[in-house]
């Protein structure tokens, strides 16, 4: 099963547009990523998120732009592959 991470920056956000992200971030179905900083893949900000199963990483890309754009604020983003216990073969 795949994990992917991704971290949201948005622009003249204050706290509350934050917790927005948060709760619009849970509808499509990705974790808060408190536990980022032990993780290996880069990761930076407040905006982690994460999200496991067998789906692609357009997947992934898609529902953080639906649930980012809901804001109605400029953003920016990034998704990491996690290559901790993924399918990866090095």
């Amino acid at each position: 099963m795949a994990k992917f991470i991704t971290n949201i920056q948005l622009q003249d956000a204050v706290e509350t547009d934050y917790e927005m992200l948060g709760k619009e971030m849970l509808k499509e179905l990705f974790r808060s990523e408190k536990h980022a900083a032990k993780s290996k893949a880069y990761i930076t900000g407040k905006a982690v998120y994460s999200m496991e199963g067998s789906m692609g990483i357009q997947k992934v890309i898609g529902a953080t732009v639906r649930a980012a754009s809901r804001l109605g604020k400029k953003f920016s983003f990034f998704v990491v592959k996690d290559k901790v216990g993924s399918s990866f073969n090095n």
